[in-house]
C-alpha cells in the first residue's frame, strides 16, 4: 500500500494499546537542585505495546519495530506545603543491559520519610522535555504537550507516542523509598486509528472477507483532520477501569482544522488497515448532513463499481447507514474506528470533493468503535533500533584519546556544521548533505564547488563536517571485507564501482533501504561510545580488537579514512579491504 500524507498524523503500522510497566526500584537524565544523598536508584520494566491480534506487516516494518518502546521519560511532580503538585524534575530511562527486554533505569528523588509526595507521569516514544518547564502544574504540562503534526517516518522510527501514570492514576502520590514494592502503570496511545475494508471483518484473522460485495476499494481520503494533538489528555477526560486500564471519556481537541486532503492508495482492492492515524476530534452532537456538513472531518471512499470509479462519503457514526440525521460520535485516542462496506447500491460521485460536499448516497456499511486491544507477550520485545545521537543517546562521550599515524592524541567531536568549507577554502552556508554524497569527493558538487572535501588530516575533517545529529547504527556488519573502490582511479564516473558505498546502498537491515557509510566524525563518535553501544540488545558488537571499518570521508592522494575497534585512525588506499558498518539518518523528535 502506498500512502501520501499532508498535515496529518499517520503511521504504516499500529503500535499497541497499553504498555505494562513495573516499577521496582530508579539513573537520571536531569534532576536539578538535588543534594547528595537524596537520590535512589529505581528500575522500571516496560513491556512494549502489543497491537491488535494478527496484524500483518506492511512497508517493511517488523512486529518488533511496531511494538517497541524506544524511549521512556519521567516527569516527576512533587507537592508543596499546600498540597499542590508541581513539576519538579525529569528522569530519562536508560535501557538496562541484560534486563530481559524493555527494562529502563532511572534515578528518582527520595521522598520525605513516611510521605507520599511524588506523582510520576510516564511518556514513551516522544521527548517531552523541550516542551515543559520546571514549576508547571499538571494542567500546565498538559497544555504544553500540545504537539503539531508528526510525519510518518518519525512514527516509524520512534513508535507511537504514549503516556501513563505510575500507579495508574493522576491523583495517586507515591512514596519513593529503598526497596519499594513493585508498582504498575499502563500507557495510553495519543492517537486514534481508522480501518476500512470491503465485506465482513473476521476477528479471528483480523482481515475482511469480501464475499459477494461488488466493490473494489481504490482510494481513501481524509478531509479536514485536526492539525495537532495532545500527548496527554485533559485530566477530567481520563479514567481507569477496575483492571487499571486507562481510557478517555471525551476528546482533548486542540489546534486547527486542516484544509488539506490526505490520500491513501489501496493496492489489494479490499482493505486499508493500520495505516490511518488521527488526532482526537469533537463531533458528538452533530448529525449526518447537518449545517456543519462541509466543515468537519470525514472520510471519502473511492472504488470501482459497475466498471467505473465512484466516490462516497462516510461520516464518523456508529450507525449502519450514512443518512441524514444519524448522530455522529467523537474520535477518541486509543480506539479503532472500523468501517466495513457491506453493499453498494448505486453510483457515487465523480470526484472526491463532490462526494465530501454532497449528500451521502448508495453505500451501506457497518461501523465499530473498539478499544485498541492488547495481547499478552511471553517476553517484551526489545527496541531493535540502536541510536547514536550526538551528545544524546549513546553519544554522550564526544572527546577521547585516539591514535593517528601511530600517535595517541585527544580528539573532540564537534557539532555538525551549518556550512561547509571547500578544499580551496570557500565557505558555503549549506550543511553537508551526506545522503547526497553518492560519488567520490571530487564528484560531490554543490553550486560548482566540491560538497565535502579531501581532508588534510583528522583535525581538518572534524573541523569541516561533524556527525549527523540523530543516527541509527546497523545491528550487524554489511560486509566482512570489501574494497572501497574496485575500478581504476581514472575510470569515468559512470563506470566506477564504489564497493563499500554500494554495500550500504544494497543493505536491507531492519527492512530499511536508506543506509550509508558513516563519515569519519560519526565512526569516531561510535568508537568513543562503543562500550554502551555494544551492550545494546540485538546489536552485534563491532568485531574483535583491531578489526578495521571504512568511512565515507576521503583524504589526499586517493585515500580514505578508516577506524578500527582500538581507536586507530588510518588513511589507506581505496584498493584495500575492510569491514563495513552502515548508518541511517533519522529526523530528531523534539
Amino acid at each position: 500500500m502506498h500512502t501520501t500524507h499532508s498535515h496529518l498524523l499517520k503511521l504504516r503500522k499500529a503500535a499497541a494499546l497499553c504498555a505494562a510497566l513495573f516499577l521496582c526500584a530508579c539513573n537520571y537524565e536531569r534532576i536539578p537542585d538535588v543534594e547528595e544523598g537524596e537520590l535512589m536508584t529505581v528500575t522500571l520494566s516496560a513491556g512494549p505495546a502489543a497491537g491488535e491480534q494478527n496484524l500483518t506487516t506492511k512497508a517493511g516494518l517488523t512486529d518488533t519495530q511496531e511494538n517497541s518502546i524506544h524511549d521512556l521519560y519521567i516527569l516527576a511532580f512533587q507537592s508543596d506545603r499546600d498540597g499542590t503538585f508541581f513539576l519538579k524534575y525529569y528522569a530519562t530511562g536508560r535501557p538496562v543491559s541484560g534486563g530481559g527486554g524493555g527494562q529502563f533505569s532511572f534515578s528518582l528523588r527520595r521522598s520525605v520519610s513516611g510521605v507520599a509526595d511524588t506523582k510520576l507521569l510516564l511518556v514513551a516514544n516522544l521527548n517531552p522535555y523541550p516542551l515543559v518547564n520546571i514549576g508547571m502544574t499538571y494542567e500546565g504540562v498538559q497544555a504544553a504537550l500540545t504537539i503539531g503534526e508528526l510525519a510518518a517516518p518519525t512514527f516509524a522510527e520512534h513508535g507511537i507516542p504514549m503516556f501513563g501514570f505510575v500507579g495508574n492514576s493522576p491523583d495517586k502520590a507515591l512514596e519513593i523509598t529503598e526497596g519499594m514494592p513493585s508498582l504498575s502503570a499502563n500507557l495510553l496511545r495519543a492517537v486514534a486509528r481508522v480501518d476500512v475494508g470491503v465485506g465482513t471483518y473476521k476477528d479471528e484473522s483480523g482481515e475482511w472477507d469480501k464475499g459477494g460485495v461488488n466493490f473494489d476499494l481504490q482510494k481513501i481520503y481524509v478531509f479536514k483532520p485536526q492539525n495537532k494533538y495532545t500527548l496527554i489528555p485533559v485530566s477530567s477526560n481520563l479514567e481507569y477501569d477496575l483492571n487499571d486500564i486507562p481510557s478517555v471519556t471525551g476528546p482533548s481537541q486542540v489546534g486547527d482544522q486542516s484544509t488539506n486532503i490526505v490520500e491513501y492508495t489501496i493496492t489489494n482492492n479490499t482493505s486499508c488497515k493500520a495505516e490511518i492515524y488521527l488526532p482526537e476530534v469533537a463531533l458528538k452532537g452533530g448529525t449526518v448532513y447537518d449545517a456543519n456538513h462541509e466543515n468537519r472531518m470525514a472520510l471519502v471512499i473511492g472504488g470501482t463499481y459497475q466498471g467505473r470509479l465512484n466516490y462516497y462519503r462516510i461520516d464518523f457514526t456508529t450507525e449502519k447507514y450514512n443518512v441524514a440525521n444519524v448522530p455522529l460520535h467523537d474520535v477518541l485516542r486509543n480506539h479503532i474506528y472500523r468501517y466495513s462496506i457491506t453493499n453498494v447500491s448505486q453510483s457515487g460521485y465523480a470526484n472526491p470533493q463532490a462526494a465530501y460536499e454532497g449528500r451521502p448516497v448508495g453505500l451501506d456499511f457497518t461501523a465499530e468503535m473498539v478499544d485498541w486491544r492488547t495481547e499478552d507477550l511471553d517476553s517484551p520485545a526489545p527496541d531493535m533500533f540502536v541510536r547514536l545521537n550526538f551528545q544524546g543517546i549513546n553519544g554522550t562521550v564526544v572527546a577521547d584519546y585516539m591514535s593517528e599515524n601511530g600517535v595517541s592524541k585527544p580528539f573532540t567531536i564537534l557539532k555538525k556544521k551549518d556550512h561547509f568549507k571547500t578544499d580551496d577554502g570557500s565557505i558555503k552556508y549549506t550543511p553537508l548533505n551526506y545522503n547526497d554524497m553518492t560519488g567520490e569527493a571530487r564528484d560531490n558538487v554543490f553550486n560548482g564547488v566540491t560538497n565535502g572535501g579531501t581532508y588534510e588530516n583528522v583535525e581538518d575533517a572534524l573541523g569541516r563536517e561533524g556527525p549527523y545529529p540523530t543516527l541509527i547504527i546497523a545491528p550487524d556488519n554489511a560486509s566482512e571485507g570489501v574494497v572501497w573502490r574496485s575500478t581504476r582511479v581514472d575510470a569515468p564516473k559512470k563506470d566506477r564501482v564504489l564497493d563499500a558505498k554500494k554495500v550500504c546502498w544494497d543493505y536491507r537491515g531492519q527492512g530499511q533501504s536508506d543506509w550509508r557509510l558513516p563519515r569519519l566524525s560519526e565512526l569516531m563518535l561510535l568508537w568513543m561510545n562503543k562500550a554502551t553501544i555494544n551492550s545494546s540488545k540485538g546489536f552485534t558488537s563491532l568485531g574483535d580488537s583491531g578489526e578495521t571499518y571504512w568511512t565515507g570521508s576521503e583524504g589526499k592522494n586517493d585515500q580514505v579514512y578508516t577506524v578500527n575497534r582500538d581507536g586507530v585512525i588510518k588513511l589507506v588506499p581505496k584498493s584495500e579491504s575492510y569491514k563495513v558498518r552502515c548508518v541511517r539518518q533519522v529526523r530528531k523528535q523534539n
